[in-house]
Formats: structure tokens, C-alpha cells, sequence
């Protein structure tokens, strides 16, 4: 650290000793008198010394309050040669930041100017420090506001692309309810008519807060379903073992994306045979379906399966056969339906209870219900599909 080269020696006597001893030891000293100095030439001096030895300690006072506010955040060093019989309390107190004593050598003042040259170095080092802080949280808010805007351009293509309202064919009839508010992935549903007489409703949800990326893997999901399909070209409706294996390749391709976040997610592929009356089920880490049969009973549907986006996944296929009126509900783990202790599980009864109703307006009317004790932060999807033939 160099020692301080330029100080601005304040006193009235044009010839001082002191003003001249400091020159012959190297410094580069500008003897001015205290009213021939502007404030905003201060900046250019690494210190100041006042000679107040002359009778004049109120100027002194007053000009090193009146630097001290003028220089703001500014540290600029500020001693005074005091005359022994005055308390160095009454300079201190007005700004100074040290006292050399009248007579005291000239080895005593330049080690107090070299004392003072490390503070204004480190505060010197402060200051440039608080202003590369505050550069990067400008950089850092700027960048934030980008990703917001992205984040929000990718939830608005997300919503338009992976949301059905209603959905209907002469088989089938589909109605979803949603609620979508998290703000990194979140849920996702679609469905897919593979052959005449086939249909595929896939729901999903990307799991985490923490993956900015989320509504991209979800289209991602999807695009690559939509792909195998298109690849494969069945002619036929989808075997169980078909179903399992396009399950598969989403799984690897999601593990290939090598993301510096894990990317899991939570995925249910449920196809409708309308020919055979035939349910295939097969699970990865959703939530289980809810059936409500045209009579009236009620179960969940259990299935085993790991979630996508590990390596060693696992997917069980599970098939049931429906009926003309019967119903299947599809929720992903925002729809919270966990019964308090001691009360009773209100799916099954608020399904029973719509089952009058159509099926747009019982997964309204289940939704609305459930909706108001989800937790505030998570997405919302209901999707109720009702066999019509």
C-alpha cells in the first residue's frame, strides 16, 4: 500500500516548519490558507492538516464540520496540530479524526498520516466493493426481470397448449377443472385420439419449485408422445406393452436431458378402448385414479410406478373393464383429498353425490369444493371422463 503523496496543509502562517519538513520527507504538500479553498477540490488530496496553533481552532471547527457533510461518503483524513493547553475534544468532536499536539516531532504527525492512509485505504476498498454490489444487483434485478418475462411467456404457451377445457367424441366425454398457479412447471394434461376407437388422456406434473425449466419438460412430455406416435403409425389400438414402452422412452429421453437440476416428474397414461370396454393403466408416481361405476360404487385404482426422470424406473400396467356411465377421475397432488383423522373421505361421496349431474358439471362442482383447501402455492387439475358407449 503506498503511502498518502498529497496533502493539503492548512494554516495561516505562509512559512510553516511543519508545511516543510512533511515536503522533505517525500510528500507533495499545498499550503493554502483557510479561506482560499474550495470544496471541490478536497477530493483530489489523500489528507488534511490544520495548523491551529495560530489562534484560529473556531475556522478550523467550522471547516471540518462543513467538509465532513460536503464529502458525503467521501473519507478524506483530517488531522490538526493543536496547541498543548487546548482538550483535543473540541476539534475532535467537529470532524478531525486525530490531534498532533503542538511541538510534537515531525516523525509523530507522518506516522499518524500514515496511521490514517490504511483507514482511507480500506474505505477506499469499501466503497468500490459497495459499488460492484450494487452493479450486480442491477445486473442481478435485470436478469431476474428477463426470466420473469420468460417464465410467464412459457406459462402462457403452457396454459394454451396443455389445457382442455371439455372434450367429447361419440364414445367419450371429458371435462377438467384447473387451477393453475405455480410458477415453475406445474400440472399438464392431454389427450390423444391414437386410433378410431382408442383414446389417451395423459395428466402429469413436474415436480419442485426450483426447476425454471418446468413448463418446457411438460410440452417436452407431450411433444415426445405425440412424436412416437406419429413415428409408429398404429394402425391398431394400443397394447398394453405399447403404452408401457413409449412410457419408457419418455423416461430415458427426460434422463438423457442431463439438466443441472433433477428433473422429476409424476405422470398418468390412461387409455380408453371404446370397442372393448377396456381401461389400461399405467402409473408413473401419480396419484391413483378414482372410479365411479354408472351403478354407483366407488374405488381408487391402485397401481405401482416409479416416477419419470429416474434411471431404474419401473411402470405396471393395470387394466379394468367400464361400462356405458361409468366415470374416472384424474387429479394431480395438488388436489388434496386427505381426510382429517376420524372424518370421512369426501371424494367418494361428492362423486356420488354428482353423479346426476353431467360430467362438466361434476368436476365443476368437485372442484369448486376441493379447491378451497388446496394449498395456495400448488396447481389444481381435476379431469373427469365419463364412457358413453
Amino acid at each position: 500500500m503506498a503511502t498518502l503523496s498529497r496533502i493539503l496543509f492548512v494554516s495561516s502562517n505562509p512559512s510553516s516548519m511543519l508545511e516543510q519538513d512533511l515536503a522533505a520527507n517525500g510528500f507533495q504538500v499545498d499550503l493554502k490558507s483557510p479561506t482560499g479553498i474550495h470544496p471541490d477540490s478536497l477530493p483530489a488530496y489523500q489528507c488534511v492538516v490544520f495548523d491551529a496553533v495560530r489562534g484560529n481552532l473556531a475556522t478550523v471547527q467550522a471547516l471540518s464540520r462543513r467538509w465532513r457533510i460536503e464529502l458525503g461518503d467521501h473519507y478524506l483524513p483530517i488531522i490538526v496540530v493543536l496547541d498543548s493547553g487546548l482538550a483535543p475534544t473540541t476539534v475532535l468532536e467537529s470532524g478531525a479524526d486525530a490531534v498532533v499536539p503542538a511541538g510534537s516531532s515531525t516523525i509523530d504527525l507522518i506516522a499518524q498520516i500514515n496511521a490514517l492512509s490504511r483507514v482511507g485505504y480500506l474505505c477506499q476498498r469499501l466503497a468500490l466493493k459497495a459499488n460492484e454490489a450494487t452493479q450486480l444487483n442491477q445486473k442481478l434485478h435485470n436478469t431476474y426481470q428477463r426470466v420473469e418475462s420468460n417464465l410467464m411467456l412459457e406459462r402462457r404457451v403452457h396454459r394454451e397448449v396443455l389445457s382442455v377445457d371439455e372434450w367429447e367424441n361419440d364414445a367419450v366425454s371429458c371435462a377438467s377443472f384447473q387451477r393453475l398457479r405455480s410458477r415453475h412447471g406445474g400440472d399438464f394434461f392431454s389427450i390423444q385420439q391414437v386410433a378410431p376407437d382408442q383414446v389417451c388422456f395423459l395428466i402429469g406434473d413436474s415436480m419442485g419449485r426450483t426447476n425454471p425449466s418446468g413448463y418446457l419438460i411438460n410440452l417436452l412430455v407431450v411433444a415426445i408422445f405425440r412424436k412416437i406416435l406419429e413415428t409408429k403409425k398404429f394402425q391398431q389400438p394400443l397394447e398394453p406393452t405399447d403404452l408401457k414402452e413409449i412410457l419408457q422412452a419418455i423416461n430415458r429421453d427426460i434422463v438423457g436431458l442431463q439438466s443441472p437440476e433433477p428433473v422429476i416428474l409424476s405422470m398418468l397414461a390412461l387409455t380408453l378402448d371404446v370397442a372393448s370396454r377396456r381401461l389400461v393403466l399405467i402409473r408413473a408416481g401419480h396419484p391413483h385414479p378414482f372410479l365411479v361405476t354408472a351403478s354407483g360404487t366407488t374405488e381408487y385404482w391402485n397401481s405401482g410406478g416409479s416416477f419419470l426422470g429416474i434411471f431404474e424406473a419401473r411402470f405396471d400396467i393395470s387394466e379394468k373393464k367400464v361400462a356405458p356411465g361409468d366415470r374416472i377421475f384424474l387429479f394431480t397432488d395438488g388436489f388434496l383429498n386427505k381426510p382429517e383423522d376420524g372424518k370421512q373421505d369426501r371424494l367418494p361421496v361428492i362423486a356420488s353425490d354428482t353423479q346426476h349431474e353431467t360430467i362438466v358439471q361434476s368436476v365443476q362442482s368437485i372442484g369448486k369444493q376441493f379447491v378451497e383447501h388446496c394449498r395456495p402455492y400448488e396447481d389444481f387439475t381435476l379431469v373427469g371422463i365419463e364412457v358413453k358407449r
